[in-house]
This record gives structure tokens, C-alpha cells and sequence, in this order.
């Protein structure tokens, strides 16, 4: 009798262990997938602000290219008018 008390006691023990863990690991699971949508968030917003960012530089450059050629055609003007000065 008292092996059978102690076997069932050792049953009901494993069975409330392994339920428990079942539940830990639902909880690991949820608190997993609400860390995996905060990196998504993170991910998602990184993106958008890279895709600004590339936007900008990209604005920023035609910006640039206009700039020197601009700059370019008032040195040649210069030049041109210089040498014009000299032959008068």
C-alpha cells in the first residue's frame, strides 16, 4: 500500500510539474512574440528612417551636382571675360 501511495505521489508530482512547465513555456512563448513585434516596430521604423535619411542625401546631392556646375560656368564666364579685357 504505501508503494503504491508513494508512486501515485510521485506521479502526481511529475504530472504537476510537467503541466507547470507547459504553462511556463506558453509564457515564454508570449512574452517571445510580444519581444519579436517590439523588434518588428524597431525594424520597421529603422527602415523608414533609413529611407529618409537616403532620400535627403539623395536631394542633397542633385543639389550639389547643380551647385558645381553652376560654379563652373561662372569660371569659365570669368575666364572668358578676362580674356575678352585682354584683347580690348
Amino acid at each position: 500500500m504505501r508503494s503504491r501511495t508513494a508512486i501515485a505521489a510521485a506521479a502526481l508530482a511529475l504530472a504537476l510539474t510537467a503541466c507547470s512547465h507547459k504553462r511556463d513555456d506558453a509564457a515564454a512563448r508570449k512574452d517571445r512574440n510580444a519581444g519579436d513585434s517590439i523588434a518588428r516596430e524597431a525594424g520597421k521604423a529603422a527602415y523608414h528612417a533609413a529611407q529618409g535619411t537616403r532620400k535627403v542625401a539623395e536631394a542633397a546631392g542633385r543639389a550639389l551636382d547643380r551647385a558645381s556646375h553652376d560654379a563652373r560656368q561662372g569660371w569659365n564666364d570669368a575666364s572668358r571675360e578676362k580674356k575678352d579685357k585682354a584683347e580690348k
